[in-house]
């Protein structure tokens, strides 16, 4: 049985990215999935201590909830980062995330990672009111890094409300969440 975890970094409680990860879920099958949203969680930033940098397991010096996830992003299969796009960024809170998963970095080790498991997926889901594709490009580029972390085969998917008139549900178009069941397909692969 496939792990899957599923971060949302949208600090809205039911916005877009919060329906993304449901159309999602309720498409993986065969998977234990972990709903991990980081509004309800405790995440400090990245110290940038390299404390992380003398262990031989993946692990942070800090106590806080993100310690206790880079384990269980270490074992699992499959990783969907979903974030809303606010002012051609990423949300402060997934770039906290990207930032915590620095303790897979090792510059001293083979392919620089103490990562135990590769070949693993990720997938980034973009959400906004409105999106050039060269926005998508650069965050796609940017999450590339989760390559450290064994998440070495990835897709990116971006959704704007612009395409359908509505801002409250970008997923009201069939052919946006029929997009969300076959990355939920391709994950449970």
């Amino acid at each position: 049985m496939k792990k899957i975890i599923l971060v949302n970094a949208s600090p809205r409680e039911k916005g877009n990215c919060a329906m993304a990860m449901d159309i999602i879920q309720e498409n993986l099958h065969d998977a234990q999935v972990e709903v991990f949203n980081i509004r309800e969680h405790s995440l400090n930033g990245c110290k940038g201590c390299d404390a992380c940098k003398a262990k031989e397991t993946v692990s942070c010096v800090q106590k806080d909830d993100m310690a206790e996830l880079l384990v269980r992003l270490d074992t699992c299969d499959a990783l969907v980062v979903a974030t809303p796009i606010y002012f051609g960024m990423v949300t402060g809170q997934a770039k906290l995330f990207l930032d915590r998963t620095y303790p897979f970095f090792n510059p001293t080790k083979p392919n620089m990672t103490i990562a135990t498991k590769f070949g693993k997926k990720v997938a980034i889901v973009l959400t906004a009111g409105s999106m050039p594709t060269d926005v998508n490009a650069r965050h796609g580029e940017a999450y590339n890094c989760f390559g450290i972390a064994g998440f070495t085969d990835s897709k990116v998917l971006s959704f704007n409300s612009e395409k359908s008139g509505t801002g409250a549900n970008i997923f009201s178009i069939e052919e946006d969440a029929q997009q969300l069941r076959e990355l939920a397909a391709w994950l449970s692969e």
